[in-house]
């Protein structure tokens, strides 16, 4: 199953948005995807992708589901700049618990 690392939540034009707000995507670093091609390196280990709009997050599984059918695991925290953006925003300790669940504990 494929793996975003250093991921976050943007619309269509990579602007951050908030996880529950609509028409989100799911933006990051992809890892151990069946599409990777050698050829023109798309979906390669470390390739940026912008998913199509979620349909649904399963937090307990850190698990996305998109709009054109595509499953995504949640790897590690979220992005640095989408954290300090969530904070800016006044809204991050609404989500910290979902979203760097790993990490509270230190």
């Amino acid at each position: 199953m494929s793996i975003v690392k250093e991921w976050m939540f943007v619309n269509v034009m990579g602007a951050f948005m908030k996880p529950d707000e609509k028409d989100v995507c799911l933006f990051g670093k992809i890892y151990n995807d069946y599409r990777s091609n050698l050829f023109t390196t798309e979906f390669n280990d470390g390739h940026r992708i912008i998913s199509s709009v979620i349909k649904n997050i399963n937090w307990d599984n850190r698990q996305v589901n998109t709009s054109s059918g595509s499953i995504y695991n949640l790897e590690g925290n979220p992005n640095k700049e989408y954290v300090e953006w969530l904070s800016r925003e006044g809204c991050f300790e609404k989500y910290v618990n979902v979203l760097m669940p790993f990490e509270l504990m230190n």
